[in-house]
């Protein structure tokens, strides 16, 4: 399937973004290898974009549904210093294959949480539209840094 997409012309960049899974298995890994490589050997440049971490219970839970339900969880934040270890593990082994295939790497966390803690309402917006996916807003700020950082 993936030589359907190689052959296109004037196609320069490939961006592969997935959700992480929740192990990694080896068949995983041999497969995004492959399609890196392959992708590569045509010419063509591999940006993967990090996926976000799951919240692990829901935005309306910091902002509530005013008047009817009031806010009832105090602390709003995402502390990328504290997430489960098995998301960071196999986040640096999604990460370790990239860099080894000579892919490009898109983590945008440190531009929403710098210093790795985000307040996930700020200025009156969700950073998170659920638990595990941002918001349009949140995605449009994202959207317009990454042109920038690799000259698109």
């Amino acid at each position: 399937m993936i030589n359907k997409y190689i052959n296109l012309d004037g196609v320069k960049v490939f961006i592969l973004a997935f959700a992480q899974p929740k192990d990694l298995k080896e068949d995983f890994n041999n497969q995004l290898q492959f399609t890196v490589r392959k992708l590569q050997s045509a010419g063509k440049k591999v940006i993967y974009i990090e996926d976000n971490p799951n919240l692990g219970y829901s935005p309306v839970d910091c902002i509530g549904f005013p008047p009817l339900r009031p806010p009832i969880k105090e602390n709003c934040i995402l502390d990328y210093r504290n997430l489960p270890s098995s998301f960071i593990d196999i986040k640096e082994k999604i990460h370790s294959t990239m860099r080894q295939e000579g892919a490009l790497i898109y983590d945008y966390s440190n531009l929403l949480c710098p210093g790795g803690v985000c307040n996930l309402l700020s200025g009156g917006k969700l950073l998170y539209e659920e638990s595990g996916y941002i918001s349009q807003d949140t995605a449009k700020v994202v959207m317009k840094d990454f042109p920038y950082r690799y000259g698109l």
